[in-house]
């Protein structure tokens, strides 16, 4: 240990250093030496000493015990009085500075050693001790609890400056007060009671909740803990504790089981029956099941609990359990369809999705099954309608949410507030949970309240009358469509459980496409038989004719071959019938062609609706260069000129697109104007989404009378032209399955116009 610094304050020099001496040879070190107290406060500012030795006699301006009360008051040092006067009334006023020694002169080394060895240990644990209680004081003032303490008679003896910010209350406004002051009158009596019971056995207590009443009127609700407290012989003497404020967290308590409540009135009101599974060796295990589950397979809920879920399904698909059941313990979410068995033994089909949810840290398995026997019921009867088309459903997860309507002065609804939503919700919606819950939907979704469908006036007639509604309808502000079925648990709050039924929705408009082409199609079959028929029953009953013919001109041959006729008529005759023969055969075999022709170009038009499309962006100033090139010989020897502007680009198959063009300009070349030179115009421009081209000619033109017509199978302008008529019935066709157009504009005479329009 270090030594310690030592100053003497003596007035007379003699004795001051006498002091010196003595205490250098005890190992101490003199810092100073002053003959007066205001000698030695002013040294005390410049060096400070661990102790002083004050003569309580000094100068007639200030004595010892003046300058040692300024001493300790200003610089904490501790101090030892030595004097040679011992009188009552000086020893009263030495008192007063808190000195720790008191010698009187002359004094011995030993008891001088002593004395000093004694003040400066108990300076130290005086340090130590206030130390010790400035931490114990901090700690108390900072905790967030309060801390208390009473006696025997339950009145407040001590409390921390917490209850300030527990109950209002200043430190000194409880003192001498009870507990029970600050309590409900049957709450007092309660805990009175009980406390009564354990302060009888001096027991220690902890965690007994207590409401409390603050200063303005608030309920506090406050968990006390306490522990006894005995003196020094041991006699009770009341109690020491701790308050700890758990409004907050009992406040809590209260809204998760409302918020369990939710969940349950959610669970129990959705339409679609929902299973919560335990993962057990032995299978999937019926924990709980909602109200829709029982009453779809005919079950008590006593008799559905505790059943395995491959009790439900159908002995076909009952061994597939335990694969998904290895599937979504691994966290796989599935979706399903299945046959499930109701109780009477009956089979229905479900479409199920399940997932791994944990509650309480526990894995459980939550699937949800709706009955999807209508929909099965509607697919095959939409299969045997239209017997060449499918449609596949996609099932959505149900989604739910809980709302607080809002109403105006004239209760009136003008608003509604998501309280709760679940995780299929979002999926649906789009809309994250943290974003939406506690805001109003006009801020959610802007503009809903201009919705034709107003939302918000159904829901508000279900949260004020009860009733509930079941509707399927368009949500603009989302674009999708929803099956919703709200219902009101309480007064002024409604429960919404919903599908996305957009998906079922663009079906049936493709449905009405399809029926709409069918219808189409029929038409063009029925124009088609109607056509063929004609066409190709005209040479059917020439060759026909030309048969019987051929039949009679042979048993006419037959029967002269038969007769006694001279070789010479012989010869005549037989070559008169060879003649006649030979045109027949001629005339059989043009008009046998001419099926051929019609029957290949049959053939023709139906390949052209079946073939593949590759569907890509074309570049139709290279697409007609190469349709041009191809016909460079026929427009040389027509003695035409084409002239190309530059073409817009558009979206097509581009060999059926090249084909439309090839014959257009086919046509345009065939049907030029011999009277004059033939000029092809082929030209476009960008029309909002659509590309348009024109291929324009000089040639014979089109009657006005005709112009609807061209397009229709087995059509020609000039039956003495090559070809079958089906050019630009295959031309419209292929346009058609573009999602394009083509439409004609001619005058006799002077020329005509195509006009051709595809996706740009």
């Amino acid at each position: 240990m270090s030594k310690a610094n030592i100053m003497i304050v003596e007035d007379e020099w003699i004795i001051a250093d006498d002091l010196r001496k003595c205490l250098e040879g005890m190992d101490y070190r003199v810092s100073s030496v002053a003959a007066s107290g205001e000698e030695a406060l002013s040294i005390i500012e410049m060096d400070r000493p661990d102790l002083v030795l004050m003569d309580i006699i000094l100068g007639e301006k200030m004595n010892g015990i003046e300058a040692a009360e300024s001493i300790r008051s200003r610089f904490n040092i501790p101090h030892i009085f030595i004097t040679d006067k011992s009188d009552q009334g000086m020893l009263d006023k030495a008192k007063e500075t808190e000195p720790y020694g008191y010698l009187l002169k002359p004094f011995d080394d030993q008891k001088l050693h002593a004395a000093i060895e004694m003040a400066l240990y108990k300076f130290r644990m005086e340090a130590k001790r206030k130390e010790s209680e400035e931490r114990f004081k901090k700690l108390v003032e900072t905790t967030s609890d309060w801390i208390w303490e009473v006696d025997e008679n339950a009145v407040y003896t001590y409390v921390s400056p917490r209850i300030r910010d527990i109950l209002g209350y200043a430190p000194e406004e409880v003192l001498g007060m009870k507990p029970f002051d600050f309590m409900p009158k049957e709450e007092a009596k309660r805990v009175a009671d009980f406390l009564g019971s354990v302060a009888a056995s001096h027991k220690e207590f902890e965690g007994l909740e207590n409401v409390n009443l603050h200063k303005d009127g608030s309920s506090v609700i406050l968990e006390t803990s306490g522990v006894p407290i005995f003196d020094g012989d041991g006699a009770f003497r009341g109690y020491r504790g701790i308050d700890r404020d758990i409004t907050d967290r009992k406040r809590t308590e209260e809204a998760l089981r409302e918020s369990e409540e939710k969940f349950r009135t959610l669970f129990d009101h959705a339409a679609d029956s929902i299973f919560l599974m335990s993962l057990t060796n032995d299978g999937l295990i019926i924990e709980d099941a909602n109200d829709a589950a029982l009453q779809a397979h005919g079950y008590t809920r006593d008799e559905m609990i505790g059943k395995s879920i491959a009790d439900l399904d159908d002995p076909k698909t009952r061994q597939l359990v335990p694969e998904r059941k290895k599937l979504i313990a691994a966290g796989n979410a599935l979706n399903f369809e299945g046959q499930h068995m109701r109780k009477d033994g009956s089979a229905f089909p479900v479409d199920v999705s399940a997932r791994l949810v944990h509650i309480g840290g526990k894995p459980y398995v939550l699937a949800i099954d709706r009955d999807i026997s209508a929909r099965k019921l509607a697919e095959k009867a939409l299969l045997e309608s239209e017997r060449k088309y499918r449609l596949f459903f996609t099932t959505v997860p149900v989604g739910w949410a809980f709302h607080r309507i809002i109403v105006d002065e004239e209760n009136k609804p003008v608003d509604y507030v998501f309280l709760e939503v679940n995780e299929a919700f979002e999926k649906l919606t789009g809309l994250r949970k943290e974003n939406i819950i506690g805001q109003s939907v006009k801020d959610v979704l802007s503009g809903i309240e201009n919705d034709p469908v107003d939302w918000i006036g159904r829901y508000g007639e279900v949260a004020s009358t009860g009733k509930e509604i079941r509707f399927e309808n368009y949500m603009e502000s989302l674009d999708k469509w929803y099956s919703v079925s709200a219902s009101s648990p309480e007064k002024g709050y409604f429960i919404v459980v919903f599908d996305d039924i957009t998906e079922r929705k663009k079906i049936e408009q493709e449905r009405e496409q399809l029926n709409t082409e069918l219808a189409q199609k029929n038409k063009e079959m029925e124009q088609l038989v109607s056509v063929t028929s004609h066409d190709l029953r005209t040479p059917l009953a020439i060759v026909q004719g030309y048969a019987r013919e051929l039949e009679i001109t042979m048993k006419k041959l037959a029967s002269e071959i038969d007769a006694d006729i001279n070789p010479s008529d012989m010869k005549k005759r037989l070559a008169s019938y060879m003649k006649d023969m030979e045109e027949i055969n001629k005339c059989i075999r043009s008009n046998i062609k001419k099926m051929d022709s019609l029957l290949f170009g049959l053939l023709k038009l139906s390949r052209s609706g079946n073939i593949s499309l590759h569907m890509e962006p074309l570049d139709m100033d290279r697409l007609l260069a190469d349709v041009h090139e191809s016909f460079m010989l026929k427009i040389k020897e027509a003695g035409a000129r084409v002239e190309v502007s530059g073409l817009p680009s558009c979206i097509g198959d581009e060999t059926q697109i090249n084909q439309v063009f090839s014959n257009l300009l086919g046509n345009a070349v065939k049907y030029l104007d011999p009277e004059r030179p033939g000029i092809i115009r082929i030209s476009g421009h960008r029309e909002g989404s659509e590309s348009l081209y024109c291929v324009e000619d000089n040639g014979v033109g089109i009657a006005s009378g005709e112009c609807d017509r061209i397009f229709n199978i087995f059509y020609r302008v000039n039956s003495a032209a090559d070809g079958e008529g089906l050019g630009l019935t295959i031309v419209r066709k292929i346009l058609e399955r573009h999602g394009g157009r083509i439409w004609v504009e001619s005058e006799q005479g002077r020329g005509s116009r195509f006009y051709v329009a595809l996706p740009a």
